[in-house]
C-alpha cells in the first residue's frame, strides 16, 4: 500500500511518483489522478502552467516591448492585448487573464476608470498599473480603483515582472 499524506483541500494523495495507468483500474486511482492534476497544474515539462497576461497600453511599442518581456519569461504568456481601457475590459471578458497590465492614461477610458470596471467584473485578477505617471494622487486614484500594484515606466523591467510574480504567486517582491 503507497504512502499517503495530505493534498490540496485535505485529499490524501500518495507519496509514490505518478504511473501510466490502464482502463482496469479502480474509480478510485482514477479520480486520485484527477485530483493531483487539479490540485498542482503543471506543464507536461514539470515547471508551473504559465500566467496568462493581458498588456493594455495605447502605445503599440510599448504595448509589443511588454508583450516581448511577458513572452520571455518562462512562466508567463500573453493570451492578448487592448489599446484603451473599454476594449480591455473587453478582451479581459473574452480570454480570463491571470493579470492585466495597463496604462494608466489612454484614449477613449483611461486606465482608472477600466481598473474600476474590471475589478467589478474579476476581483481576484490582479491588475498593474505600469504609467509615465507617478505622483501620490494618481496612486491614491489608482489604489481606490482597485489597483494591485503601480509600476513607473522609468522602472527596469525587472521591477514590472517582480511584481507581477509576487501578486500571482503569493511571494514578496
Amino acid at each position: 500500500m503507497p504512502d499517503y499524506s495530505l493534498g490540496c483541500q485535505g485529499v490524501a494523495l500518495p507519496q509514490n511518483k505518478p504511473k501510466l495507468h490502464t482502463q482496469r483500474e479502480s474509480n478510485d486511482r482514477i479520480q486520485e489522478v484527477a485530483t493531483l492534476e487539479l490540485c498542482w497544474p503543471h506543464s507536461p515539462k514539470g515547471l508551473p502552467m504559465a500566467k496568462a497576461v493581458l498588456v493594455v497600453d495605447d502605445n503599440a511599442l510599448i504595448r509589443q516591448a511588454l508583450c516581448e518581456l511577458f513572452k520571455r519569461e518562462a512562466d508567463f504568456e500573453v493570451c492578448g492585448e487592448a489599446e484603451n481601457g473599454r476594449e480591455a475590459i473587453e478582451k479581459a471578458q473574452q480570454l480570463h487573464p491571470d493579470l492585466i497590465v495597463m496604462d494608466l492614461s489612454m484614449p477613449v477610458m483611461n486606465g482608472i476608470e477600466a481598473a474600476r470596471v474590471l475589478k467589478g467584473l474579476m476581483p481576484t485578477v490582479p491588475l498593474i498599473v505600469f504609467s509615465e505617471y507617478s505622483d501620490v494622487f494618481s496612486e491614491k486614484e489608482a489604489r481606490s480603483a482597485g489597483v494591485s500594484a503601480l509600476v513607473s515606466k522609468s522602472e527596469h523591467a525587472s521591477v514590472l515582472v517582480g511584481k507581477a510574480r509576487a501578486l500571482l504567486y503569493h511571494i514578496a517582491a
